[in-house]
């Protein structure tokens, strides 16, 4: 045999190699690109769009436990429940929804009095207002003083018989009739916010007292922020046997 004979018949070979079978080409869609390599190519014979490897009725369509659609026409692209898109959204919508049991109201839970407002009260008669902010020299009462005044309003429901004076204190800055009238508009101010609270308007009066009674010399300031305050007197400490009240000066 020549060499050019031998030339011939080797790209015979070769061209044969390189061509795909028919039977491949026809399936590339239906190959399963995760299969792993020694099962490649994985095939859906099928074509139910279920991967042999993962496909439990394999030529099997009708009457198989997994197959929740067995009236899906032939050659229809199904998920692995054996459906079409339409099929399982129309189970979907035929799906029963689960009602949630009805709930039940709770009876409210009792004003909680605050165990420092009772001591002052007890004590002293007069509970000190230690968490109600004003704005800098005005009557506006800051946001953050929301938790004190609803604690305050729900506390003197234990004590519905008691009257109280909400007296406004300034320090000593700045002139007298300037200070007692800044003291009579944030003790109006804590009233006004008591009454919208649910505090009955009778048992609430207000009066400022301006700088006339301090607590402190104001050496420093912290002395200075003593003196600038808000509290609420007892005005008929015999309607509670054990509420004392504080003699004024």
């Amino acid at each position: 045999m020549t060499r050019q004979n031998l030339r011939r018949i080797a790209l015979v070979i070769f061209t044969s190699l390189m061509v795909v079978p028919a039977a491949v080409l026809a399936t590339t869609e239906h190959t399963d690109p995760a299969a792993p390599c020694f099962q490649w190519p994985a095939k859906d014979w099928d074509e139910g769009g279920v991967f042999d490897r993962l496909d439990r009725c394999n030529n099997t369509p009708h009457g198989c436990i997994v197959d929740k659609c067995p009236d899906t026409p032939a050659g229809a692209r199904v998920s692995k429940s054996g459906c079409t898109d339409a099929q399982q959204n129309a189970m979907m919508r035929r799906a029963p929804v689960a009602e949630r049991p009805p709930v039940t109201p709770q009876p409210a839970a009792p004003p909680v009095m605050d165990e420092e407002v009772r001591r002052q009260l007890e004590t002293r008669g007069k509970i000190r207002l230690e968490n109600v902010y004003f704005e800098k020299n005005s009557s506006k009462i800051l946001p953050e003083s929301e938790d004190e005044l609803n604690r305050l309003a729900q506390g003197l429901e234990k004590f519905p018989e008691l009257r109280f004076e909400i007296e406004g204190h300034t320090d000593t800055r700045g002139s007298a009739s300037y200070n007692l009238r800044l003291s009579q508009e944030r003790a109006d101010a804590v009233r006004h916010e008591l009454i919208q609270r649910g505090v009955a308007a009778d048992r609430l009066t207000a009066k400022g007292y301006g700088e006339s009674q301090p607590m402190t010399q104001e050496r420093n300031e912290e002395e200075v922020l003593r003196n600038r305050r808000v509290e609420m007197r007892v005005l008929n400490p015999e309607a509670l046997p054990g509420v004392k009240v504080e003699q004024k000066n």
